[in-house]
C-alpha cells in the first residue's frame, strides 16, 4: 500500500523574510509570499522562482526563490501556492528522509502526487507521473500543491500527468537522481554528478538539456502543460518533454 503524501497547510511562525529565528515545526507550514509572480502560472524550479508570462524575456521570469527566514530544516523546503498564497514547509514534513552512503543517497519513502497509484521518472532534474489508479480500499486525498497537473491525452478518463519542477533532493552538491521500484514502492536514488539538469545556469541553449533553452543564464523549460507520458501522446511533429508536449504547430 502506497503511504499518503499530501501537503496541509496551516499557517504558523515566522512569515517569508521575517527576522525571527525559528525552525519550522515539521507537519505545519509558513507563509513565504512571492512578490514578483506574475501572470497565471508560477512555480518553484530548482532553486529558483518561474514566471510564464508573454511579457517575460523568452516568455519566462526568473529570481531566486523565496524561502521562510531564519534556521532552515536539514531536510530544506518545500513551497507551494502563487503569489501571496504561496506557504513553504520542511521538504520531510510529508516523504521520507535521504539516507547517505558515501555518493549515493536514497529516500526511500519517494513524494507523489496524492495517495493513489503513480509511475513516476526524473529527468535531468524534473519530476513527471502518470495516475495508474487508485489503491485499494483508500479514498483519493487532495493532490499535493507543488504538482502541476492536468489530464493525458488520449488516456483513461482518470488518467493525470503530473509535473514536479522543484523535487526533493539531498543536501550538498549537484545530484542526478533517480526513481526506482521496490516492492510497488518508489524511491528516489541521487548520485553526485555534473550532468546538466533544468535550471543550471548556461550560456547558450546547447548547454541545456533537451526541451529546455538558455533564458536569462538558466536552461528553462518551457511553460508546463502537462499532457503526455510518451511521444505518442502528442499530435504528429510534436515530442513529449517534461510531461508537456513540445514543437506542436
Amino acid at each position: 500500500m502506497r503511504s499518503v503524501f499530501v501537503l496541509v497547510f496551516a499557517v504558523v511562525g515566522p512569515a517569508c523574510g521575517e527576522r525571527e529565528q525559528a525552525v519550522p515545526v515539521v507537519g505545519s507550514a509558513v507563509a513565504c509570499p512571492a512578490p514578483a509572480d506574475r501572470g497565471d502560472l508560477c512555480a518553484d524550479l530548482a532553486d529558483l522562482r518561474a514566471c510564464w508570462d508573454s511579457a517575460c524575456p523568452d516568455g519566462v521570469c526568473v529570481e531566486a526563490r523565496p524561502e521562510p527566514a531564519g534556521v532552515a530544516p536539514a531536510s530544506g523546503f518545500r513551497c507551494a501556492g502563487q503569489g501571496a498564497a504561496r506557504r513553504c514547509e520542511s521538504q520531510s514534513a510529508h516523504a521520507g528522509p535521504f539516507a547517505c552512503d558515501g555518493e549515493r543517497c536514497v529516500q526511500h519513502h519517494a513524494r507523489a502526487p496524492d495517495n493513489g497509484e503513480w509511475e513516476c521518472v526524473d529527468v535531468h532534474g524534473v519530476v513527471y507521473c502518470h495516475s495508474t489508479g487508485s489503491a485499494a480500499g483508500i479514498e483519493p486525498g487532495p493532490t499535493d500543491p507543488a504538482y502541476l497537473c492536468g489530464p493525458r491525452r488520449g488516456g483513461r478518463a482518470d488518467e493525470r500527468i503530473c509535473v514536479d519542477l522543484a523535487p526533493d533532493v539531498p543536501a550538498g552538491n549537484a545530484w542526478s537522481c533517480a526513481v526506482r521500484y521496490q516492492a510497488g514502492r518508489a524511491e528516489r536514488v541521487c548520485r553526485h554528478s555534473d550532468q546538466k539538469r533544468v535550471g543550471d545556469v548556461c550560456k547558450l541553449s546547447l548547454d541545456c538539456p533537451e526541451g529546455t533553452t538558455c533564458a536569462s543564464l538558466r536552461c528553462l523549460p518551457a511553460r508546463p502543460e502537462p499532457a503526455c507520458w510518451f511521444d505518442a501522446d502528442c499530435v504528429k511533429g510534436a515530442r513529449c518533454r517534461f510531461g508537456s508536449c513540445l514543437g506542436a504547430s
